[in-house]
């Protein structure tokens, strides 16, 4: 289901969706489509901490960049702190 905001120029692509990561964590992802071009949203909370991912572009940068966006959520993982 495409729902709108409104605003006839923004427009939210389907329901979100459950994304797993290969640390086996998991968040929600949603698309959407504008004037400007299109984008998604993805929103993770691990181990107390929120993280938000965001990509925009053009349609077809973002189709061809659609592989390696991918493989970067996919890699999201919790990593020890306290490192300098």
């Amino acid at each position: 289901m495409t729902e709108g905001t409104g605003n006839p120029t923004f427009v939210v692509g389907g329901e979100p969706r459950t994304v797993t990561v290969t640390s086996g964590d998991v968040g929600v992802l949603q698309a959407y489509s504008g004037v400007r071009g299109d984008g998604l949203i993805a929103a993770f909370v691990i181990d107390g901490t929120g993280l938000k991912i965001t990509a925009f572009g053009p349609p077809p940068q973002l189709a061809a960049a659609a592989r390696d966006i991918a493989e970067m959520i996919a890699s999201i993982h919790a990593t020890q702190g306290g490192g300098s």
